[in-house]
């Protein structure tokens, strides 16, 4: 009889320690999608939602999804032109907005950089005529 009691010990022992490491996992595992549901929804506001909604997808685990994301990507006809306008150009224009208006003096240093290269642009044309 004293060794059932000892299994039934250990094994309602090892079954509260599997609970335990369950419900740690599956609080950091929360956590995370919490983080990455941020983010996503930070990428939504800048306007690139093609990439908010791929890391939705990730988040959710919808392997069909990403895989549609992933090859409308590859296998766009112009793949310089589909990152512009999915994912650098909607981030860049959602950075200067936020620049502008939260941080004048990094604004400032943006402006000053493209006037840059419009001048080297302009003193390139100039001197090929």
């Amino acid at each position: 009889m004293l060794p059932v009691l000892i299994a039934i010990g250990v094994g309602v022992a090892l079954g509260i320690v599997t609970a335990i490491v369950l419900w740690r996992a599956n609080s950091r595992i929360n956590t995370v999608q919490r983080q990455l549901n941020r983010i996503e929804n930070k990428l939504s506001a800048a306007g690139a939602v093609w990439l908010a909604e791929l890391l939705e997808d990730a988040i959710v685990g919808d392997t069909k999804a990403l895989e549609l994301r992933a090859k409308s990507f590859v296998e766009s006809e112009d793949i310089t032109d589909f990152f512009l306008q999915n994912i650098s150009f909607p981030l860049t224009l959602y950075t200067i907005k936020e620049t502008a208006q939260y941080y004048p003096e990094l604004f400032a240093q943006i402006v000053n950089e493209v006037n840059l290269h419009k001048a080297v642009k302009r003193n390139s044309k100039n001197a090929a005529m």
